[in-house]
């Protein structure tokens, strides 16, 4: 069995969390299992509330290889995936009366 796990924390609030375990659990059967979790609290909110670059997203994914002898082998793989923030969001800059980009709070 092979496992890893990683921590990493950065400014405005990102917290990163990655790992994974697997190996074989019979003759001709092994399993992996993954997950990553990303959270930041970007860097302020537009003037309608709407966080600015924040980010909250969760994935993991598992995998089953069946290798009953050598001439087959059968991988089964399932995954998810979920994301609930506004990171990379451009609508708190509109064209000003000038006609130059316009930032509001």
């Amino acid at each position: 069995v092979q496992g890893v796990a990683n921590l990493s924390i950065g400014n405005y609030g990102s917290i990163e969390t990655e790992g994974g375990i697997g190996g074989p659990i019979a003759p001709g059967l092994s399993a992996r299992i993954a997950f990553q979790t990303v959270d930041r609290d970007g860097w302020g909110t537009q003037g309608n509330g709407v966080p600015l670059d924040n980010q909250h997203t969760r994935a993991v994914r598992g995998k089953v290889k069946i290798d009953p002898d050598s001439d087959f082998s059968l991988v089964l793989s399932a995954d998810y995936f979920h994301q609930d923030d506004y990171s990379g969001t451009f609508n708190y800059i509109r064209r000003g009366d000038n006609g130059l980009p316009n930032v509001d709070e």
